[in-house]
């Protein structure tokens, strides 16, 4: 299936130490937004709405709004806003919604293609119930291979095997993937725009991941040189520290990891994609600390946001969204980290 995807979707919302931390805090409920997206993907109902279950329903962009959209995958406002979701809102009307998807004939039943029409889309001509299976990029939190890295992101996933592996975004499965978008885009544009267009998107990404490879060493020297306030040992621990050995093997861990909570129960920073994320689901006392929530915004939310506006052809939603507010984050980000220094060796002067 590839993740992230529909059938394991309450999985991966429900595995993360953050999720079980919530719950025991008392902040069950204060999960209404993942759950309800989440706990049901797998079904027919969260596209075939009950009492109908239509299939032409299901074969509307409309049906994937209420989870797709949002900070961190905004599939719904890039695609709405594009050229592509344009023409859907002023024509969708006419669109012969009960015909199936395989039997579409595109710029006579569509003029412009629907969420469906590209994600359900298999190979030669085939559509099936797996809008992830020509994912390349993934959800486009995962660090791409083909990169050289300064910070920690070139040791990722630190011997973790519980959470994706570097992608290799020109490995034999993505290149056959990718051959699969071009049959979709070829439908409609020519060969070289779709390869040329696609390319980009790639380019992006890769620019994307280097700046966030750039945030995360800011954030790292800063640990490292003893600036980041509170440390790690004066905060609270990364959820569920007190149970992760005893649930999860050195085998699932690695030894470093796993030794990191074995002995100082999480008492250590946690930093970037993707474990690194829990700040954005879960505020303990101090920790996250300013400096880690603005590199989560970076990696989590706009590099996310400028993947779906490049990927969906909305330069509104690429840049304002994505790229621009990634640099200014990074800025900020440098910013702070250069306060906390200051104000760290004003404070060890002052001791002495």
């Amino acid at each position: 299936m590839g993740r992230p995807n529909h059938i394991q979707s309450w999985e991966a919302n429900t595995i993360v130490p953050w999720y079980a931390e919530a719950a025991r805090r008392g902040y069950l409920y204060g999960q209404h937004g993942c759950d309800l997206c989440h706990s049901g993907a797998e079904k027919c109902d969260v596209c075939h709405t009950r009492h109908k279950f239509s299939a032409a329903e299901g074969r509307q962009p409309e049906a994937c709004i209420t989870c797709h959209m949002g900070p961190d995958h905004p599939d719904s406002e890039s695609y709405g806003e594009s050229k592509h979701g344009v023409i859907y809102e002023k024509e969708g009307e006419h669109y012969d919604f009960n015909r199936p998807l395989s039997e579409v004939r595109p710029g006579k039943d569509y003029r412009t293609p629907t969420c469906q029409f590209c994600h359900m889309y298999e190979k030669h001509g085939r559509f099936i119930h797996n809008p992830v299976m020509k994912g390349i990029w993934r959800m486009g939190t995962v660090p791409p291979k083909n990169l050289e890295y300064t910070s920690s992101l070139k040791d990722y996933p630190y011997g973790i095997k519980i959470i994706p592996d570097k992608i290799d975004i020109y490995s034999e499965e993505n290149v056959a993937k990718r051959s699969y978008w071009l049959e979709v885009c070829a439908k409609c544009h020519s060969d070289r725009f779709a390869d040329t267009y696609l390319k980009s998107l790639d380019e992006f990404m890769f620019q994307a991941h280097t700046l966030a490879d750039k945030a995360q060493k800011v954030v790292e020297d800063l640990i490292a040189d003893g600036f980041l306030y509170p440390g790690a040992a004066d905060r609270d621990p990364y959820p569920l520290s007190d149970g992760i050995e005893k649930q999860l093997s050195p085998a699932f861990l690695g030894e470093p990891i796993y030794n990191a909570f074995k002995t100082l129960k999480g008492k250590f920073p946690v930093v970037g994609p993707i474990l690194g994320v829990y700040g954005m689901f879960l505020q303990q006392q101090d920790n996250p600390s300013n400096i880690e929530n603005m590199y989560n915004r970076l990696w989590f939310w706009y590099n996310l946001q400028g993947y779906k506006g490049t990927a969906h052809v909305q330069q509104d939603v690429s840049w304002w969204w994505g790229q621009a507010p990634m640099m200014m984050e990074f800025t900020k980000i440098q910013s702070e980290a250069a306060r906390l220094r200051r104000e760290g060796r004003i404070e060890k002067v002052s001791l002495k």
